[in-house]
């Protein structure tokens, strides 16, 4: 299936949908459901990603908007995460002190979902690295 010159998405399931190719121009994907999608050589530049729900995406697409990076299958604005991310340690990973100390700073919105500090320490070396709190960052602000 081709795609081309995608327009309005907003609110769709796409699960597993094939975009090799697709030109998302000027498209608005917002709140749209893109698990498991196939993404190669996809052109996102112009597209508007606000709340896309996003895991297990495949294939490496063209281009993504300003901003917006693919990180082990997620889509997710990295500025965004990144600037949340420098601003609870000042850019270092996160110890768990620091960590608590965000998180009762900012409920009731943070405690939603798995939040603890274990959940986020994949790799348990006790410190949430920028890609640790990126994929947190992206179930955040999907709920």
């Amino acid at each position: 299936l081709r795609w081309a010159n995608l327009t309005s998405l907003t609110g769709l399931t796409l699960e597993g949908a094939n975009f090799t190719r697709a030109i998302f121009n000027r498209a608005t994907l917002k709140r749209a459901i893109l698990t498991s999608a196939y993404l190669a050589d996809a052109n996102l530049t112009r597209a508007t990603l606000d709340g896309v729900q996003s895991d297990n995406i495949s294939g490496l697409p063209l281009s993504l908007p300003d901003g917006w990076s693919l990180l082990d299958g997620t889509l997710g604005n990295r500025e965004l995460s990144n600037e949340i991310f420098r601003g609870i340690n000042e850019g270092n990973a996160i110890k768990k002190s620091k960590w608590r100390a965000w998180k009762n700073e900012n409920d009731p919105q943070v405690s939603k979902g798995k939040t603890t500090f274990k959940n986020l320490d994949k790799n348990n070396n006790g410190k949430i690295s920028s890609g640790e709190f990126f994929k947190f960052y992206k179930r955040w602000i999907q709920n």
